[in-house]
């Protein structure tokens, strides 16, 4: 898309969820979307996910009622498909929120589209997750097994298994690399996801971890009712033999 403006100001009015805000620009009330971070929902409308409520509330503290500069990403579209604008968003002291949520620990880096900040979010993700910080602190981590892992989805976890059956899909949009644990495709459990924008980071993930005794740690989605953690970063996975 092309880039109308590459800079703006607006105040924040309202803070929906720990990635979305209400800014006012020049009059007009906007729906920004903060690019590359993915925080728990807190939809109304159905169960509020682990960690969500800690989340908005941290976007809260730091950006309600606060004058902001907001960039577009010059890789990126303008709008996403809800019609929200998709921002970097700095606060007055010059932090960039979308960062500092995954700094503290609040929210995930967005890997699965390229972004100009992607390489810079991801180790974020991995210096907090490291560090244990917010979301993932060990006192909120489960261990799950493969099996139990559907009944935790919206959770931050890790799940442990044997990857018995693995594919690059290079067809499928995205080309992600599927790694399915204990049983394989179409009676997986519980499968790990690494998006094509990742995999350089794993080297060739399908023949890496192919047989191995692993566990991922993440946050868990279903995906056509099956869960599953898309991996980043490959210290996200753990041979059982490290734990």
């Amino acid at each position: 898309a092309a880039l109308h403006c590459a800079s703006e100001t607006g105040r924040v009015v309202k803070v929906v969820d720990g990635d979305t805000i209400k800014v006012s620009i020049e009059g007009r009330v906007e729906n920004i979307r903060l690019i590359g971070v993915d925080t728990p929902e807190v939809d109304s409308r159905r169960l509020v996910e682990f960690f969500g409520r800690e989340a908005t509330e941290f976007t809260r503290r730091l950006s309600q009622d606060k004058d902001v500069r907001l960039e577009q990403d010059p890789q990126g579209d303008t709008r996403d498909t809800y019609g929200r604008l998709l921002r970097y968003v700095y606060l007055p002291d010059g932090t960039l929120l979308n960062a500092e949520i995954i700094r503290q620990g609040y929210g995930h880096a967005y890997t699965r589209f390229p972004y100009t900040k992607l390489e810079a979010f991801r180790t974020l993700e991995r210096e907090a997750r490291e560090a244990g910080r917010g979301l993932w602190g060990d006192e909120h981590l489960k261990t799950l097994t493969a099996s139990e892992a559907g009944a935790h989805v919206g959770e931050t976890a890790t799940v442990c298994g044997v990857v018995v059956s693995a594919k690059y899909a290079t067809r499928v949009q995205g080309a992600p690399t599927f790694l399915n644990l204990d049983r394989p495709y179409p009676d997986h459990p519980f499968t790990i996801v690494i998006w094509e924008t990742d995999r350089r980071a794993f080297g060739a993930p399908e023949a890496r971890y192919a047989n191995q005794s692993l566990c991922v740690t993440g946050k868990i989605d279903a995906y056509k009712g099956k869960p599953q953690i898309v991996a980043r970063d490959p210290s996200q996975i753990e041979g059982r033999g490290d734990r």
